[in-house]
């Protein structure tokens, strides 16, 4: 990861200029982009509105120690997620250090459930790197606590990091050289464990890490390694204990941001250019998927007129706080290739039955709360709402929706629908009629 030099940024937002009082320089980064404040006091609130974010979490945390944090995003059970500390290369992986999120890290209490009853729980490991997370925790978030394109680890990625840092990749090696490579090197931690209650055991004696490979019913695979030097990269530990998380990803996923083809598509004379509303694309099964549609023209607009049956019009209209605008269906019949030049294409409704399936859905009308958290964080999608044929806006931050080609007789066309509330996640829906605006993406 490139890091920025060690430059004080200033954001012209509504809160005063750090000023540089002191040796101590606090790091935040978000991707690949690196902030330093020199202040030892920095409130998360104001690096989320730093960061563009405008929803920070309620129990907002003070760092007041030299730190490093890589945020990662919010969720609304799990508050901010961050990485902790340093991005360690080693052969042809790459290691973030270990996961932590707001919410976990203000928790005392743990409940990880019982055998054949697993259930996702987290709490705070104090002096240690991370937080400590039930196996069912990361089964469930796992897209969550580790966004594309980091993911939980595998058992054979623990066996390819053993073999690379000069082990064999087998279980139990009594090998104290290997273990202080995973200190020095992978940048490894004792932070122990909990148990099924929460009681902290063997801080500063071991580690554990878990991956997302089961191993039976009541057991799942982790790395471990302890102060007497014995290292298990396949080491089984049981669902009911917390252990420590840290993401991998493979070097060849690494790669700068994809700049969108629509940067470079000539200006329309109706609707200006058109863009994408972030230079982010998310790669989902065999799909890549553009960000939210927005145009010049349609960006500037509050009007909009969707017409009615038997005459539709083709309008679009801007959507304030949200990503991109808002188009009638006919808007997007007619203009598809402007709004979604080749190699992109307008989604089918095919399209997004695969996508759901893909996200670990079954293609079909659902309430999935795990599946509606993946459309917002591995496919980055967002609660944009809708507006009516007249233009008004209704929904916004409850619901998504997202007009498909695919018609449903010849009043209604196919969306993919998702809410913030009850779960519900419609990769197939029709019954919106064509004349209300929805959001649009892309994807070939």
């Amino acid at each position: 990861m490139k890091q920025i030099a060690a430059t004080v940024f200033v954001f012209a937002l509504s809160f005063s200029v750090f000023a540089q009082n002191n040796d101590t320089m606090f790091v935040v980064k978000k991707g690949k982009i690196a902030y330093k404040f020199a202040t030892r006091d920095v409130d998360s609130i104001i690096f989320y509105h730093a960061f563009g974010l405008v929803d920070p979490p309620k129990d907002t945390i003070r760092i007041t120690d030299t730190n490093t944090i890589w945020i990662m995003g919010t969720h609304a059970n799990l508050g901010m997620i961050s990485f902790t500390g340093t991005i360690l290369t080693v052969s042809t992986q790459q290691w973030s250090d270990a996961v932590q999120t707001s919410v976990c890290g203000k928790k005392t209490s743990f409940n990880s459930g019982s055998q054949g009853n697993f259930k996702a729980d987290c709490r705070s490991n104090p002096n240690h790197k991370g937080d400590l997370f039930s196996w069912e925790m990361i089964n469930q978030y796992g897209s969550i606590l580790c966004p594309a394109p980091w993911r939980v680890p595998t058992k054979e990625d623990f066996e390819h990091l053993d073999i690379a840092l000069g082990g064999t990749g087998e279980s139990t090696q009594n090998n104290p050289i290997l273990r202080d490579t995973y200190l020095t090197t992978w940048g490894g931690n004792y932070g122990g464990n909990c148990d099924f209650e929460g009681y902290l055991g063997y801080q500063d004696s071991s580690a554990s890490y878990w991956s997302q490979s089961k191993s039976g019913s009541d057991g799942s695979y982790r790395l471990y390694f302890n102060t007497g030097g014995s290292v298990n990269p396949q080491s089984v530990g049981g669902r009911l204990y917390g252990f420590t998380l840290r993401c991998v990803q493979s070097i060849d996923t690494i790669s700068p941001p994809v700049i969108p083809p629509t940067d470079t598509t000539p200006t329309h004379p109706a609707l200006g250019k058109v863009s994408f509303s972030t230079a982010t694309t998310y790669p989902v099964g065999s799909q890549t998927w553009s960000d939210a549609v927005q145009t010049v023209v349609c960006s500037g607009k509050t009007s909009f007129d969707g017409g009615s049956s038997v005459n539709y019009k083709a309008d679009c209209r801007s959507n304030p706080g949200q990503k991109g605008d808002l188009f009638s269906w006919e808007m997007v019949r007619q203009y598809k290739d402007y709004l979604c030049p080749a190699p992109w294409r307008v989604p089918t409704k095919e399209d997004f039955k695969n996508l759901d399936i893909a996200l670990g859905g079954t293609g079909e009308l659902q309430a999935n709360s795990t599946l509606r958290d993946k459309y917002l964080a591995t496919w980055g999608g967002t609660y944009g709402g809708a507006c009516a044929h007249n233009g008004a806006l209704t929904h916004q931050g409850t619901k998504a929706a997202y007009w498909s080609s695919s018609e449903y007789g010849s009043d209604f066309g196919y969306y993919l629908n998702f809410l913030s509330t009850g779960s519900i996640v419609h990769p197939q829906n029709s019954d919106n009629s064509k004349d209300l605006g929805n959001s649009l993406r892309c994807v070939r």
